[in-house]
């Protein structure tokens, strides 16, 4: 602050008993012009002149300046006593040194506020010339600088800076510093109010006490905090807002978030090594997610058994979104289908595919995080923007689970819990059941055992009704041209879907089964526009379909009684299936009966 002779002076306090400090040297005052000085003396030649206009103000404002000085002496014997036992000063020592230097600073406050208020006054022109507010500018002894950590901002090392736990943070604390690891960072997003548009940007951090909090900034602090934040990296935050979580977007532990601005503080932490979780989960099993309620935040982590190959779909903005399925199985003995939009379907899924197709005994683990479940004929998961998927991470619940699924894994059954109410039977169960008279959805170990090759997909309509492809079967006219009886009009190009039709057996009897294009392409590993390519080359056609035969499937199946011919008959509809990795030919009766010489 600039005083009326035009330039400021700058005083640090200095306690009068140098040498008696041992093996340091005092905390100074200096002028502006380098001079060592005293405050409480300063004060003290000023004090006539203040007395003569405004004795209840003088008096206080040399009690203020005797304060500083007294607490600066203060300061400077807990720094020699820190000295004396010890090579370097302790945690909390030094943490009595900060916390009195705090008072020093809140001194200086008064004073200036006093100053303040006397340049304003009718006696300023008599009293101000010689009234000057204090800087202070506290100078650490310099022999025992090399034994001190990094100081921060406010002038407090970082190692013995006071955290807050994120647990106890509440909207009533005005002074807060947590430290954690970024374990999620989201996209900088554009967003679009009636009163303004700007950016957002999220990211969440755990703490030791595995509490975790999102942390929020926008429009410029966004674009700020987005370029800084490292996933994975810990960082110390103070300065922020904290207002009530919005639990529909997160499930974060604690019921607030935190809202950054530019005079926040985000730095990254010196000790990237302390003991904070690279994680945090709160796993459900598929048995728990079946009974949880629709719209349900969940996190998973299951057997990856199954991909389905990607798919488009188009929305209602007339934009496309790519999507797979997955088959998800735990250590309850149960299946669920998650899909993957988007992203998730380009980058993790396109990866879990590959793993699917080259590791044929060891199945990857799938960790999903956020996750929102769904109940429409059957529990199912989806992905959203603030899921993650982590593919083999490296924690005890996926060794666990691997191992599970290594030793148990031929001889545990999966059913689906995204189908719908599931009846325990297999085949010849089916044929015998009374209750045929309805839909049956059960599941049963079974073995394909004959492809019906010569009619394996059809021509389906490439129209677009509803925001969904139309897929009805396409007549070809006598011109040669593709006729949809639905669309009512022709159709320049069809698309090849499955309708595969086939037998399986399960030990007690065989059945007719067909899958349509989802399934069947998961069961064949190629789709059907692909392989009706293949089928007039016979040479690369027979080699893509021979090795589904003899193989063992898990297949979930729905059955109903159809008249054909006059005959009743089950008509079955492959609706999952998920391929045993660990079984071989001889498991099956069947199987043993044909590798017979």
């Amino acid at each position: 602050m600039a005083t009326p002779s035009g330039s400021p002076s700058i005083i640090t306090i200095s306690d009068d008993t140098s040498g008696a400090i041992v093996g340091s040297p005092p905390i100074e005052l200096v002028a502006s012009n380098g001079t060592p000085q005293s405050y409480a003396t300063q004060a003290t030649t000023n004090e006539s002149s203040i007395q003569s206009v405004q004795p209840p103000l003088a008096t206080s404002v040399h009690t203020l300046a005797t304060s500083v000085a007294a607490t600066c002496s203060t300061i400077s014997g807990r720094i020699s006593e820190s000295l004396i036992p010890s090579a370097m000063i302790l945690d909390s020592d030094l943490t009595t040194v900060l916390d009195m230097m705090h008072k020093v600073d809140a001194t200086y406050l008064r004073l200036d506020a006093l100053y303040t208020f006397l340049r304003t006054t009718s006696i300023a022109d008599s009293i101000a010339p010689n009234v000057v507010p204090p800087q202070l500018a506290v100078h650490m002894p310099t022999s025992r600088t090399d034994t001190l950590a990094p100081a921060t901002r406010e002038g407090r090392p970082e190692h013995c800076m006071q955290l807050t736990p994120i647990k106890s943070l509440n909207p009533y604390q005005s002074v807060w510093t947590i430290e954690g690891r970024v374990i999620k960072k989201g996209n900088l997003n554009n967003y679009s109010t009636e009163k303004r548009t700007g950016q957002v940007f999220s990211f969440d951090i755990i703490d030791k006490s595995n509490s975790d909090i999102v942390v929020t900034s926008f429009d410029l602090a966004a674009t700020s905090y987005y370029n800084q934040i490292q996933l994975g990296k810990t960082y110390t935050i103070k300065g922020g807002t904290l207002r009530t979580a919005k639990k529909d977007y997160n499930n974060s532990t604690t019921p607030w978030d935190i809202i950054l601005d530019l005079d926040s503080s985000v730095k990254l932490s010196t000790n990237q090594s302390v003991n904070i979780p690279q994680y945090l989960f709160r796993f459900k099993t598929i048995a728990e997610i079946n009974s949880a309620p629709a719209k349900s935040t969940i996190d998973l982590l299951a057997i990856a058994l199954s991909i389905t190959a990607p798919s488009t779909i188009r929305k209602s903005d007339s934009t496309f979104n790519h999507k797979r399925t997955v088959v998800l199985s735990d250590n309850s003995a149960l299946c669920i289908e998650a899909t993957l939009w988007g992203a998730f379907s380009d980058n993790e899924g396109k990866l879990l595919s590959e793993l699917c197709a080259t590791q044929t005994s060891i199945r990857p683990v799938l960790a999903i995080k956020r996750a929102k479940t769904t109940t429409f004929k059957g529990t199912t998961l989806a992905t959203g923007p603030n899921t993650q998927i982590f593919i083999d991470p490296d924690i005890t619940e996926a060794h666990a689970l691997r191992a599970w699924f290594t030793s148990l894994a031929s001889t545990t059954a999966y059913p689906s819990v995204s189908i719908g109410k599931i009846e325990k039977t297999d085949i010849a169960g089916m044929k015998s059941s009374s209750q045929l008279g309805k839909p049956l959805t059960f599941s049963t170990a079974a073995t394909i055992i004959h492809i019906n090759m010569s009619s394996f997909s059809y021509p389906a309509c490439t129209s677009i009704v509803n925001n969904q492809q139309c897929k009805k079967k396409l007549d070809l006219t006598a011109n040669s041209s593709w006729y949809c009886q639905k669309c009512k009009h022709d159709v320049s190009h069809c698309d090849y879907k499955y309708a595969l039709h086939f037998i399986i057996e399960d030990g007690t009897s065989t059945t007719w089964v067909t899958a349509f294009d989802e399934v069947a392409t998961s069961i064949m590993g190629i789709s059907a526009q692909e392989l009706q390519l293949l089928a007039p080359t016979p040479d690369k056609f027979w080699p893509v379909v021979k090795p589904i035969l003899f193989h063992r499937y898990m297949f979930t199946i729905s059955a109903k009684l159809e008249v054909y011919r006059s005959e009743e008959k089950a008509q079955c509809t492959v609706v999952a299936a998920v391929k045993d990795m660990t079984s071989s030919m001889q498991e099956s009766p069947l199987d043993a009966f044909l590798a017979t010489p």
